[in-house]
């Protein structure tokens, strides 16, 4: 953030104030302190800047973060990262929101208690490159309404849960989509409770927005009641419940398994009321905390605790001036605590002390205080007026010779705009720019060139240069006079031109002809290859590993991907084969020798054919190509499932505590609507580190086919072979494997879930061998309406 020009001044008539450029703050040691509701302009200078502001609350209520900023942009990228940090928790925001180039405005509330608060604003990281927009000014302002009806941030943690009264409406939100917001209450007595949430509508989505739970206490980990509450449900109450006397914490959370296109619903207000019949009033001992003093005074039912202090049914703790027992009851005064008719009586005498005797107070009557206001008032007019005429900048004024001033300045601030126009648009005043001098003159250096090019091939002479027909002609001339020259020496000497007669050279190339002839043809025979040749031999065992090697590869495709295989037999390759060795019998001599193309075309022929013969294989033949259909997989883990159970040992792993490794539950008959939940219990312990496990859960579906369920919280169900869990040594845990509020119609049918552990590494194929322990299964039924 800018530091503060010396001219820091309110405009009253726009109701903002501006923060001119200057220093940037980079730690919340230089944030500028802002008033609540007043309205600040600053600007982003540069990629790393960070702004700071820092405001103070003087009692409970909801505060309001808002960043507005001119439309500049057609983008729809985030400019601008608003941050909000209580004064104790410099690190962990309590809430946030990013402005994007044209959404002019952005804003998030939160419930806040009294205290000290810092405001962060950055500049997204992805715009940081994009340097147009900055120096455009932001206005930031934090408005506050004081209530003690709103939640106070941060209360994520239960120690930290807001205080509510029984019968009165709260409101809160989620500050991010991991948020989680707690509440606490004290029940007088022994009676009935409901729950009521209520929100605005956000979509025409049935999705799960919020889950609220309600929890004793001494136990925050088993719901005593819960709600859920959908997109379109306005408001929605619990049915009720009984509570005995003691104190609760209601949990709030956002459905973070929602999937859909609102992603800033969890910012929206909602409104919490614990509603119930039995009398707040009891006569319960209640203690107060005064939220000013932080003195803890003792009441005798909960409605005398005055408004705003935080209230418990127990003994505050730790309470090092409260001897304990019913002490501080009976003697109040003996816990540095106060009896409420006490604390009123000292007020009112107080009071009266100062309204008999005002200078006793360090106060002064009305009409005093009128008097001196009045005269006060006209010193100050009188000397405000003198300042004006002696100093007419600081009220915003300006002197006859002033005004001439500033009018010669504008003259020659006009002329520096009109040379930037110029510079700027050099044809709006009828010039040009160097550059655009500079390709004219290039140009036109260019078309000199060209042209100078042309005379000379034009005219030739007047460059001292020749045709390139002259140039021919004199070369070919002086070329066939240096020929017959260069002949008529070789002819009158041939050694000369380290040459032999015709008739020397035949009878020498004659014996070497037949030499070489022998010797070539005995290096071919022995040695095919050096003369790019090959055998019979060597051909028929190229043809042979091509033949397999593409009937491997073959194999393999139909491995990685069975479904797009389709094959031939293989007797179409034997039956090519055939008809290349009859080739071969009927004409030895075309079979002899080969050239590498030819060699080549062969082994890729072959090999395509083998590949096509090796699919085809595994289709015929799947477990060939190690491979299995639904029901194999099925067999298989119903054969090893009995093998584990007549024989444990046999599976190789040794598990403390329950017996069963894996324990399914949930399985039986479901109607249309019905809530449905399998889960997986885990207790496994392997003997050492070299022995772990992965963890396999199938579930067969009513036509027959299978799903592996996998480690992926938004695909958790495909259809290639996937263990749910790797590398497993121990392990004590419950998963839950299906989930639905409300069985839907049209899924009818038996769905069959086996779980079980597998050798660490090792997929389905050898499951005989691999499998570890018990096969856990159940069955789920679903009615189809």
């Amino acid at each position: 953030m800018q530091s503060i020009r010396l001219r820091l001044f309110s405009l009253l008539s726009l109701g903002f104030v501006i923060l001119a450029n200057g220093q940037a703050y980079a730690t919340i040691d230089d944030a500028t302190e802002i008033e609540v509701g007043t309205e600040y302009s600053n600007a982003i200078s540069t990629a790393d800047e960070v702004d700071w502001f820092k405001f103070n609350l003087p009692a409970d209520g909801n505060v309001v973060v808002s960043l507005k900023h001119e439309q500049f942009s057609e983008s729809n990228a985030i400019h601008w990262n608003v941050y909000l940090y209580s004064g104790a928790d410099t690190a962990s925001p309590l809430g946030s929101t990013s402005i994007r180039a044209t959404a002019r405005d952005g804003s998030f509330s939160l419930g806040l208690g009294a205290g000290t608060y810092f405001v962060k604003v950055t500049p997204q990281y992805n715009a940081r490159y994009d340097t147009t927009w900055w120096d455009d000014p932001y206005f930031l302002a934090v408005n506050f309404e004081e209530s003690h009806y709103y939640e106070k941030s941060p209360n994520h943690n239960p120690n930290w849960a807001t205080p509510i009264d029984l019968n009165r409406e709260y409101s809160a939100n989620l500050a991010f989509n991991t948020d989680v917001d707690y509440f606490t209450f004290d029940f007088p007595a022994e009676g009935k409770v409901s729950l009521t949430f209520r929100h605005q509508e956000l979509t025409t989505s049935n999705s799960i927005y919020w889950n609220v739970h309600l929890y004793d206490q001494a136990d925050i980990e088993t719901a005593r009641q819960s709600i859920i509450i959908k997109g379109t449900q306005l408001e929605v109450s619990s049915d009720e419940f009984v509570l005995t006397p003691g104190t609760y914490i209601i949990k709030v959370t956002p459905n973070i398994n929602r999937y859909d296109n609102v992603t800033t619903w969890w910012n929206d207000q909602y409104f919490l009321k614990v509603e119930t019949d039995v009398e707040a009033c009891a006569p319960i001992t209640t203690y107060g905390k005064n939220p000013i003093s932080g003195h803890w005074s003792v009441f005798q039912t909960p409605c005398d605790v005055p408004e705003g202090w935080t209230t418990q049914t127990t003994r505050p703790e730790p309470c090092p001036l409260c001897p304990g027992g019913t002490e501080c009851i009976d003697n109040p005064a003996s816990c540095g605590l106060y009896k409420l008719a006490e604390l009123e009586a000292a007020t009112n005498a107080g009071r009266q002390e100062c309204i008999n005797d005002p200078a006793s107070c360090a106060l002064i009557t009305q009409a005093e205080l009128d008097a001196q206001t009045k005269k006060v008032h006209e010193t100050a007019k009188t000397v405000g007026r003198q300042e004006c005429k002696d100093n007419p900048d600081s009220c915003d004024l300006h002197s006859p010779s002033e005004l001439e001033e500033e009018i010669k300045k504008a003259s020659e601030t006009g002329k520096t705009a009109g040379r930037q126009e110029c510079k700027n648009d050099p044809d709006s005043c009828g010039l040009i720019t160097q550059a655009k001098l500079d390709a004219q003159t290039k140009a036109a250096r260019e078309t000199g060139k060209t042209a100078g090019r042309q005379e000379c091939k034009d005219k030739p002479d007047s460059c001292g240069l020749h045709t390139k027909a002259e140039l021919d002609t004199k070369t070919k001339a002086a070329r066939e006079s240096g020929k017959t020259a260069g002949q008529q020496e070789c002819k009158n000497d041939p050694s000369s031109c380290g040459l032999i007669t015709q008739a020397k050279l035949d009878a020498q190339t004659k014996a070497a002809s037949e030499t070489g002839k022998t010797a070539g043809r005995q290096e071919c025979k022995n040695d095919p290859a050096s003369c790019g040749l090959h055998s019979p031999a060597d051909l028929a065992t190229k043809i042979k590993e091509a033949t397999e090697k593409g009937k491997t590869a073959g194999q393999q495709e139909c491995k990685d991907k069975p479904d797009s295989c389709d094959l031939h037999s293989p007797a179409e390759l034997e039956a090519a084969i055939k008809a290349g060795r009859q080739e071969c019998i009927d004409d030895p001599d075309s079979c002899d020798l080969h050239s590498p193309d030819e060699l080549a075309a062969k082994i890729k022929e072959a090999t395509e054919k083998a590949k096509t013969a090796g699919q085809q294989d595994c289709k015929n033949d799947p477990a060939s190509c190690d491979l299995h259909s639904p029901d194999q997989l099925e067999n298989a883990i119903e054969t090893a499932k009995i093998e584990c159970f007549n024989d444990p040992a046999s599976c190789d792993i040794q598990v403390t505590g329950d017996p069963k490794a894996l324990t399914l539950t949930g399985g039986g008959y479901y109607e249309v609507g019905d809530k449905l939940v399998v889960k997986l219990k885990e207790n496994i312990e392997v003997s050492n580190r070299f022995k772990r496990v992965d963890l396999w859960v199938v579930i067969k579906m009513p036509n027959g086919s299978l799903l592996y369920r996998n480690n992926d919280i938004i695909n958790m169900y495909v259809t290639e072979p996937t263990p749910f869990k790797r590398s497993i040594e121990h392990s004590k845990v419950i998963h839950h494997i299906l989930a639905l509020e409300e069985v839907p119609p049209n899924l009818g049918g038996n769905y069959t879930v086996y779980a079980f552990y597998n050798q660490e590494g090792a997929g389905l194929d050898d499951l005989f061998q691999t499998l570890r322990f018990n096969i856990s299964s159940i069955t789920v039924t679903l009615s189809n309406k």
